[in-house]
């Protein structure tokens, strides 16, 4: 069984924003068709973003060519703990937008200046989106959005379509004045927005992936046990080992016990053991690769990873 994800060809798209004028930025809306899909516990959804920065606009001192340009690449993932009837009825659901719209308040999150106690960084997408922007010096993030601030990743769906539309918040920059203690707000703006390289959904109809690594040698014992608890040492065959090659690190792997022996007469129960050989190195294979410009993401599977 495949542990690799379906990938979905996306589309881009104009996005449209009114936070600070009407501003039409191309590619800024990716959208997805998960038509076809089985949406059922269990399974998995995603989306690959990779924006970069697009344009300015507020007060044009702030893109004078000293200005940090954010970019946001980052693989979503939404396990489905429950069947949808429908595209839309996931895309709509609490669950669904908590995780990629909600976000932590800008007075209680970590990633901006404002929070003094009690911060948090927040898990959905749209916070670790907040928690990667950057701003030059003698200006401060305060808000994002696309209408107004704050909003989150705007998530549109129709009704009887089985597309999903997303769109990132455009950052909102204000000046500071520096030569008061503290640095005190000007009233002055700047904004940001982000256009997308790709769109490619992401699908697994079976999103738990519990699989034994690959490239290991595994040693299967069994212990029998009496009513009392009382039990053997791990009791061992001279064929029960089994070593599973780097190319089954895309598969799902099981290992089957044939028990060719009477348990002892006094046995009640039995488990079996799993011990794996561990070396002091290991190589990482990936057959994933994931190009954006000016560089690649390398994703290690199964093979890979502990």
């Amino acid at each position: 069984e495949s542990l690799s994800a379906e990938e979905i060809d996306g589309v881009q798209e104009v996005a449209e924003y009114s936070i600070n004028g009407n501003v039409n930025v191309v590619n800024g809306k990716v959208s997805i068709d998960f038509g076809g899909l089985d949406l059922i516990e269990g399974s998995q959804i995603g989306v690959e973003f990779e924006f970069e920065n697009s344009q300015f606009s507020g007060d044009p001192s702030y893109a004078d060519g000293t200005e940090p340009e954010n970019s946001f690449t980052r693989t979503f993932l939404f396990n489905i703990q429950q069947d949808y009837a429908s595209v839309y009825a996931l895309a709509i659901s609490p669950e669904f937008q908590n995780a990629v719209s909600d976000f932590v308040a800008i007075n209680d999150s970590s990633c901006f200046t404002f929070c003094t106690a009690n911060c948090t960084s927040g898990t959905s997408l749209t916070d670790l989106f907040n928690c990667g922007i950057t701003s030059k010096n003698e200006w401060v993030t305060v808000g994002f959005g696309i209408t107004a601030s704050p909003q989150g990743i705007l998530v549109e769906a129709t009704q009887g379509s089985d597309v999903i539309a997303f769109t990132l918040p455009a950052i909102k920059f204000e000046q500071y004045d520096q030569t008061q203690n503290p640095p005190t707000p000007t009233g002055v703006f700047a904004y940001e927005y982000l256009t997308s390289i790709d769109a490619t959904g992401l699908y697994a109809k079976d999103s738990s992936k519990q699989t034994l690594h690959s490239n290991r040698d595994y040693e299967i014992a069994v212990v029998y046990m009496d009513d009392y608890g009382r039990s053997t040492t791990a009791l061992v065959d001279t064929e029960n080992t089994v070593y599973i090659p780097c190319q089954n690190s895309v598969t799902k792997n099981n290992i089957r016990v044939e028990v060719n022996n009477y348990p002892p007469y006094w046995a009640t129960k039995y488990k079996f053991v799993i011990k794996e050989s561990k070396g002091l190195y290991r190589t990482i294979y990936s057959n994933i690769l994931g190009e954006f410009k000016g560089g690649a993401r390398i994703t290690p599977i199964s093979c890979s990873v502990n």
